[in-house]
């Protein structure tokens, strides 16, 4: 009888990543009650852990727009790293274990807030993508993120975020979707 080796899946740095706690959480955010305006950070993570690396492997995202009378403006999304600071207010989400039994994640703060999150004290980076649909359309535009062979990293205290741009976050935009990430 031939002798086969186990198959493990590996990340880019060729770290077993099979075994590694995985996680996942909902990047949601309800439907816009009226126009809001650009640069309003909507939804947020952080890995608020002192030695654990948080290295997201999947980012899906969908923003939803409803056809407004007499709208002009564009609205979208950008995403981004921050630091320093956690983001406050809006409405708490969990990161929940990909398997039963795992270890707590050390992301500990997840949340959106539609009206925007308050960002005292919090460093952004500049956006590595974007999301926007245009103006007059009744449309969702998504987009997968994350490329797997090249994951985005958050080290300890990083988070990630969606900021709106352009025309804001506008009267019945929606956003919904996945992040995934393991943590070494």
């Amino acid at each position: 009888m031939p002798y086969s080796l186990p198959v493990y899946q590996s990340d880019v740095l060729g770290r077993h990543i099979g075994s590694l706690p995985a996680y996942s959480a909902p990047l949601f955010c309800a439907n816009a009650a009226s126009d809001r305006a650009a640069d309003l950070t909507i939804w947020a993570m952080r890995n608020t852990s002192a030695t654990k690396s948080c290295i997201i492997t999947h980012l899906h995202a969908a923003l939803t727009a409803a056809v407004v009378a007499g709208r002009a403006a564009r609205g979208g999304m950008v995403f981004a790293r921050f630091s320093t600071a956690t983001p406050t207010g809006g409405t708490a989400l969990a990161a929940v274990p990909n398997a039963t039994g795992q270890a707590a994640s050390a992301v500990t703060d997840v949340r959106y807030a539609e009206a925007g999150l308050t960002v005292t004290s919090v460093v952004f980076e500049g956006p590595f993508s974007s999301l926007g649909v245009g103006a007059g359309l009744d449309a969702t535009a998504s987009v997968d993120v994350i490329d797997p062979s090249f994951p985005i990293t958050l080290a300890p205290g990083q988070g990630l975020c969606v900021r709106s741009y352009g025309g804001g976050y506008l009267t019945g935009c929606g956003l919904d979707g996945t992040v995934s990430w393991y943590e070494v």
